[in-house]
């Protein structure tokens, strides 16, 4: 093969310094989401899904071959942190990654748009336990 072709997707879950309510529905749409997508444009990665709630985001990503997940997370967490430094948006030092195999991503992707409808009733701990209980080995 004289070319190289890489499908690498990754659904990423991180949230706010102590995991407080500081993102806002509007913040999101109009400010944080197309600052992150500028990001990824720069960067050279994709962004195919993204959307979160008051706590935390959700992203579906592209890892081209020649980014690895740590330097676009911290890509993505450092920038918004740093340009958003005025609003205090921080995060908490760790995420949640996972792959996603090419026949699930229809359904990831629903899954992070429908986040404010679903998070009325969710919290982030118990969704984030259920990710970890969806990886166990069976």
């Amino acid at each position: 093969m004289s070319h190289s072709n890489s499908q690498n997707w990754v659904h990423i879950v991180w949230t706010t310094k102590r995991k407080e309510a500081i993102l806002s529905k509007d913040f999101l749409e109009n400010r944080l989401i197309p600052h992150l997508l500028q990001v990824s444009f720069r960067e050279g990665f994709k962004i195919d899904r993204i959307n979160g709630y008051k706590d935390h985001l959700h992203c579906l990503i592209v890892i081209p071959s020649t980014l690895s997940l740590s330097k676009i997370v911290k890509m993505l967490k450092g920038s918004s942190s740093h340009y958003f430094n005025d609003e205090n948006i921080t995060w908490n030092v760790g995420y949640y990654a996972a792959s996603v195999s090419p026949f699930m991503v229809s359904k990831v992707r629903k899954y992070i748009e429908e986040q404010w409808e679903k998070h009325d009733s969710l919290k982030i701990d118990d969704e984030l336990k259920l990710f970890r209980n969806l990886q166990k080995v069976r």
